[in-house]
Order: C-alpha cells, then sequence, then structure tokens
C-alpha cells in the first residue's frame, strides 16, 4: 500500500509579482454612424410603445427595456457606464442570451450564435427620449459614442417575455421575482398596491441582493397583467418542494447481520448539519442531534424514513457486503425541516427559512441538502433557493453538498435542478454501479449549470440503481434497506469530504476538501461532462491522502489580493530526477460573492490561472474548450468566472525548468468594474497540485528534498484509514 501522503504548505511557494496592465484600442464591428441610426429608431419604438402601456404599472413613471450588446463587449471593462449615468437610467440586472449579431467582429463569428448580455435598462420615457436628441449633438462625449457602438438591440422588456413555466388549470399559487435595486425607493410597496387591483395576495417575501422573491396567490387570468409591472422580472407557478424519493422500491434485508458501530465520533469538533425530513428513532442518539419545528405527533413516515436513511449515511457509509458499518467521523445536527405542519402553498419558503436561520445561528463547516425545489434550472434566472444559499456560502463556510435531482429520465426537464447550480457548493449526481465500468445512473439529472457554474453537477458519487442498489442503514426500520437516488450520493461524496478533514492533522478549509475530493475524482474521457461532472467521488480515502513513488500532490491555501499576481511554484525535482514526460494536474477552487439579478455577470470575484513551463514560455492551462463544448459559449473570459477548475496538463520533462503559474484575481460587480474607492478584499484560494514522472521511482522524497518548506502532513493520533 502506498504511503506517501499529502503534502502540506503549497503556499510557501508562491510570491507577489507586480501586475501589468493590458489591452489595446477595440475594433468596433459598428461605426458611431451605423449604431446611432438604428439606436435612434429604437428609442423612438420604444418611448412610444410606452404610452401604449398601463401608466400604473411604470413604477414611479420608469419603464424597463432591454439593452443587449454585441457579443464583443462581454467583459467589464466595456460595460456601457458613460451612457447609463449621462442620462440619469438604472441597470437593474441582465440575463444571457444568444443571438447572431448584425454584424461579426470577426470572420470566426460569422453565421453563429453567439452568448452576450442583455441589460435590463430603468428610466422615464422622459430619459430616453432625451438620447435621441443628444446622438445629433457634435459635442457629444467620445466616452458616449463609444457606448453607443456597443449596443445591438434595445427593445421594451415586454410582459409575456416575464410569465415562465406552464400553470395548471385554476393555478393561483405562484414565485414571483422582482427588481428592487437600492436607491430606486420601496419597489416592493409599490408591486404590492399594484398587485392588489388584480386581486393578487402577497404570502411571503425575501430580498437577496437586489431583487426580491415573492410567494404570491394571483387569479390564474391576472398573470399577465400583474407581469405587466415594469420592475417585475419573472413570474412562474409555485414549484413544490422534491423529496428525493428512493429510484427503486425501499426493500429490507432478508438477514442483515450487522451492528451499528460502538464507538464516538472520530472528530466531535466538527460540527455538520442535514436539513432533510426527520429521524423518528432513537438508534442514531449517540452521534445524532433532531430539531423539530412542529409539535404535532404525526409526521409523514417516508420523510423520516428519507432523513435517517440520509443521515445515517453520512454516518456509517454504505453498507458493504461481509463488511461491518464504519465508524462515524462526526457528529451530526440534523434539522426536520420537512413536516405536515407546513402548509403546502408555503413548503418552498417555509422550508428554506428553515435552513437559512439555522445556518447563520451555527458555525457549520459541512451541511447536506438532499432536497430542494422540483424545477430545472434556467440559464437567464436564478431561483430563490440558489440566491439565497449562495449568499450564505459565498466565505466558503459551511461547505454544501447538494443533490442535483432524479428527473433524469425526463425528457426536457431533466437538467439539474435548485439548489445544485449553486457555485458554492458541491453538487452531486449518481452512479449506477460501485465499481468498474460506471455511468451516470439514468435517473440523475443532468447539467451543464449556468456559466458561471457551467460544470455542473461537480461530480457523482455511487447512489444505487437497479443493476446495484445502494445499501445503508434505516433508522426507522432498524435493519439494513435497499435503495437508490441523489439523495444517497449526495451525502456519501460528503462523508469523503467530511473524512479528509477528520483524519488529516492539518487546517485544512472545507473549500480544501471539496478541492481534493474533485481532484482525485475518477475521470473517464468517454463519458459526457455534463452527465457526471469532474468525475466519480472516491469512497476510499487512501486514493486521495496517499500517493505512490513517482507522485506527489501537494495542497495550497493562501490568498490572492486584487492589486498583484500571485507566482505559485509547481515543486518539481531537477529534469535529471524525472523520467521522459511529467503530468502536471492543477484543481483550482474559491468561493465567491454573487449578483443573482446579473447571471451572466453572476460572481464577482474570477481567477485567472497562467501556466508558465519555463520562464521563457506561456501556456493557457485551463482551455475553454476542456469545459465548454461549443464556440459559442467559450467566450475568452467565461472560465475565469468559474469557482472550480481542473485541468491534467502531459509535458516532456525536459522543458520544465522552474515551472510555476502566475494568478491574477479580477474583481467585478453587477458586470462592470468596481467603482473608485471600492473596499476590495484578498480572495481566499486552494490549489491542489499533482505532479507524477513515470520512472521516477524517488520523485515524492526528490520534492521533498528540493523543497524544504513543504512538509508531509500527517494523521489525527493513530489512526487506520479503513475503507
Amino acid at each position: 500500500m502506498p504511503k506517501n501522503i499529502l503534502i502540506g504548505y503549497g503556499e510557501t511557494l508562491t510570491k507577489k509579482m507586480p501586475r501589468k496592465s493590458g489591452g489595446g484600442e477595440k475594433a468596433h464591428p459598428y461605426s458611431f454612424t451605423e449604431a446611432k441610426a438604428r439606436l435612434k429608431q429604437q428609442l423612438n419604438q420604444l418611448v412610444s410603445q410606452s404610452r401604449e402601456l398601463d401608466q400604473r404599472a411604470l413604477y414611479n413613471g420608469n419603464l424597463v427595456a432591454k439593452l443587449t450588446v454585441h457579443p464583443s463587449y462581454l467583459a467589464k471593462s466595456y460595460y456601457p457606464k458613460a451612457l447609463l449615468k449621462k442620462f440619469e437610467l438604472t441597470d437593474i440586472g441582465s440575463k444571457p442570451v444568444s443571438i447572431r449579431p448584425r454584424k461579426p467582429a470577426t470572420k470566426k463569428q460569422r453565421d453563429k450564435k453567439l452568448l452576450t448580455a442583455a441589460y435590463y435598462i430603468a428610466g422615464t420615457p422622459a430619459e430616453f427620449e432625451k438620447i435621441v436628441s443628444a446622438l445629433d449633438d457634435a459635442k457629444l462625449e467620445n466616452g458616449i459614442k463609444e457606448d453607443v457602438m456597443k449596443i445591438e438591440d434595445l427593445v421594451i422588456y415586454d410582459a409575456q417575455e416575464k410569465i415562465r413555466g406552464e400553470a395548471k388549470e385554476n393555478e393561483t399559487k405562484y414565485e414571483i421575482a422582482l427588481h428592487s435595486p437600492n436607491g430606486m425607493g420601496d419597489v416592493s410597496e409599490g408591486f404590492l398596491n399594484y398587485l392588489k387591483l388584480f386581486n393578487g395576495e402577497v404570502r411571503k417575501a425575501r430580498k437577496v441582493g437586489e431583487l426580491t422573491f415573492f410567494s404570491a396567490n394571483v387569479p390564474k387570468d391576472q398573470v399577465r397583467n400583474v407581469a405587466e409591472f415594469s420592475m417585475l422580472r419573472a413570474i412562474r407557478p409555485m414549484p413544490k418542494v422534491r423529496v428525493m424519493e428512493p429510484q427503486i422500491r425501499r426493500i429490507e434485508f432478508p438477514n442483515p447481520h450487522f451492528e451499528l458501530p460502538d464507538s464516538d465520533a472520530l472528530d466531535s469538533t466538527l460540527n455538520v448539519a442535514v436539513f432533510d425530513g426527520g429521524i423518528g428513532a432513537q438508534h442514531l442518539n449517540r452521534w445524532v442531534e433532531e430539531f423539530v419545528y412542529s409539535d404535532e405527533s404525526t409526521t409523514n413516515p417516508q420523510f423520516l424514513a428519507h432523513g435517517g436513511e440520509v443521515t445515517s449515511t453520512i454516518l456509517f457509509g454504505r453498507k458493504v457486503e461481509d463488511k461491518e458499518l464504519q465508524q462515524p467521523y462526526c457528529n451530526i445536527d440534523h434539522y426536520r425541516v420537512l413536516d405536515p405542519a407546513l402548509g403546502e402553498e408555503d413548503d418552498l419558503f417555509d422550508v428554506l427559512d428553515r435552513i437559512t436561520v439555522a445556518i447563520k445561528e451555527n458555525s457549520y463547516d459541512f451541511i447536506n441538502l438532499s432536497l430542494g425545489p422540483s424545477i430545472p434550472i434556467e440559464d437567464d434566472e436564478v431561483h430563490v433557493w440558489t440566491s439565497t444559499l449562495e449568499e450564505i456560502l459565498s466565505t466558503g463556510y459551511p461547505l454544501a453538498a447538494v443533490a442535483v435531482g432524479n428527473d433524469g429520465e425526463l425528457a426536457g426537464q431533466n437538467r439539474i435542478q435548485p439548489p445544485s447550480d449553486l457555485v458554492n457548493a458541491l453538487s452531486i449526481g449518481s452512479s449506477d454501479i460501485s465499481g468498474n465500468g460506471w455511468a451516470r445512473a439514468p435517473y440523475s439529472c443532468v447539467g451543464p449549470g449556468r456559466s458561471p457554474g457551467k460544470v455542473k453537477p461537480d461530480g457523482v458519487c455511487f447512489g444505487g440503481s437497479s443493476k446495484e442498489p445502494f445499501s445503508t442503514f434505516s433508522p426507522i426500520q432498524n435493519n439494513i434497506v435497499n435503495v437508490a437516488g441523489t439523495s444517497y450520493a449526495t451525502p456519501l461524496a460528503l462523508r469523503t469530504c467530511i473524512g479528509i478533514k477528520a483524519l488529516l492533522d492539518h487546517p485544512l478549509t472545507p473549500l480544501a476538501t471539496k478541492a481534493l475530493a474533485i481532484h482525485h475524482a475518477e475521470r473517464d474521457p468517454k463519458l459526457d461532462r455534463a452527465e457526471i461532472g469532474w468525475g466519480r467521488i472516491r469512497e476510499n480515502l487512501d486514493q486521495i491522502i496517499y500517493s505512490d513513488d513517482d507522485e506527489a500532490t501537494i495542497i495550497y491555501q493562501g490568498e490572492v489580493d486584487p492589486t498583484d499576481v500571485l507566482r505559485a511554484f509547481i515543486p518539481c525535482p531537477p529534469t535529471e530526477n524525472l523520467g521522459p514526460k511529467t503530468q502536471i494536474r492543477a484543481t483550482f477552487c474559491f468561493a465567491s460573492q454573487v449578483d443573482p439579478e446579473h447571471p451572466i455577470h453572476y460572481t464577482r470575484n474570477g481567477l485567472t490561472l497562467t501556466f508558465h513551463p519555463n520562464s521563457s514560455k506561456t501556456k493557457a492551462f485551463f482551455s475553454m474548450k476542456n469545459i465548454y463544448r461549443t464556440e459559442q459559449e467559450a467566450r475568452d473570459d467565461a472560465h475565469k468566472w468559474e469557482t472550480c477548475l481542473y485541468h491534467s496538463e502531459s509535458c516532456l520533462s525536459e522543458k520544465l525548468d522552474t515551472p510555476y503559474f502566475d494568478i491574477q484575481h479580477g474583481v467585478r460587480e453587477r458586470g462592470q468594474a468596481p467603482g473608485a474607492g471600492a473596499h476590495v478584499v484578498p480572495l481566499p484560494y486552494v490549489l491542489v497540485i499533482s505532479v507524477r514522472s513515470e520512472g521516477s521511482a524517488d520523485l515524492y522524497s526528490k520534492i521533498l528534498e528540493t523543497h524544504q518548506t513543504l512538509q508531509p502532513l500527517s494523521l489525527k493520533q493513530n489512526i487506520q484509514i479503513r475503507t
């Protein structure tokens, strides 16, 4: 068995370097004359249409237009700030759109649909009208002229476009997303007054960033009128909370032959929470404290079965034939957030409220969510569950493992479900078997996610199928049961992350355990990344913690300052100690604040990593073609806003001479560069690098000899890893 353990303190091999400014003149697809003529025509049409609208729907007299920029102007440096400021227009949000521009900027763009941004711009008709006369002013500033040349289209935001999903007959319960930007007064109050005109009623409200989400009752025949409200972003039938029932019938073992471990948790200092349907039995009391919200004595036995099995999977792993259940790594707080006391129409918001309050009031390291709204994600809208949890998880604490959903066999509705689109979480699908020859389980929902967050699920883990059921302890039945679902793959993957943290005597952040789990995932190039993400998360911690003699894995944990370049040296011994070829694998993770009203510019932080095999050569490492399947998705800067990236590169060893990565920290807010005087803080990151050179039997020891600030990690106490 290999005993070369993970190496820590990679951050000692980093140093700050001065940041170079770059960028030259931009070649504009449209001249000012071309752009002006089209914009004047569209502005006149927009103002004319505004007169036909119900004036009560214009919040404080403001209409909302969609300003679509040419695909060449997606970067934050091309944001049309001068134009908006000059005419006192307010950018309240944006969304991604795919268009064929009237004139491509390059030959590669010809006859292709390209990704770009449509900004939602609020202003009075008079403010839009001012632009028309100003365009003919010979003294118009150059900055405004340049912004005009960036515009592809400007149209009114039509009410029909805001209506999402198919409403059932007599549907009255809706979820509404409302733009409520700071500095525009109480938009929510204005909307509530407007809603009453059409016999609508708000039941719950939640503000996240510059969006407010409502649970509301609306007569079905009035939905179109409600959607006319200018600041309303989207309205859809209220989805139900999904409790992901097993995908095969729950069957007890006929002769289980098992005992629960007679041992305390390995690390009682870890704080772990499960949000689910309850436990309903005493068998886990040694390790689990259950929190119940309802005083009612009755509950749903399916909720209890689900919640207990999810929890026991984190504690003991899955039951493998002829092997004992494993010792728990941690104790668990289980929150019974699902119970019959919830009113059906408020389940979605009430369950979310229970989860967010518990996370905010406690310092959890890890949480598990095997539930969520029963609805596929959308590219241009971020759900209230995702928006709310993203804000809480943006520091990297806690690490949330989220099930992607079990609707993988529903044609057209099989995309991952909220909140598994969280960029700050670990989203997990299911593999069909535990051994070799595995693939996505047919029921497991598929990606991709949005961009940023394109690679979703982050990975899969064994979750059972008709080929091979998932065996776990069910507290309510006091027996081993056979089940299947992403509900079980998710806690099994989370157990791997918790195990890494519990076993190693090193201050690893939860984010570092995510990076290590993804870095060492099993990969099959024949499988579609949209189905399996970065690969299958390993259950065997030996395969994560140890490496062979010809390989070393180093963990870097540090911060990147936005004003500098961080140079991270890759520990390689001299060329004579390497084989003919050397493989370098790297996984890069960070957590970021987000702007949910700007899905296309969702993450506020980005990191660009450039590979230098030696001092004279530069090479892109996280290439777009490794993440995006189609060219229109692979815009130049998209990868740097992704919070998790992995790639492997094989190099000729003779070309390696003190190799390094240069890391730059990019910052944006609502799709534009932060304003002057904005306080931008360093960004914590995790970088995991593996160096392997076949034929170099002592590479591990040579790396430690030549880089003496690095140290092998150690296990806590004298722990034997048992898998």
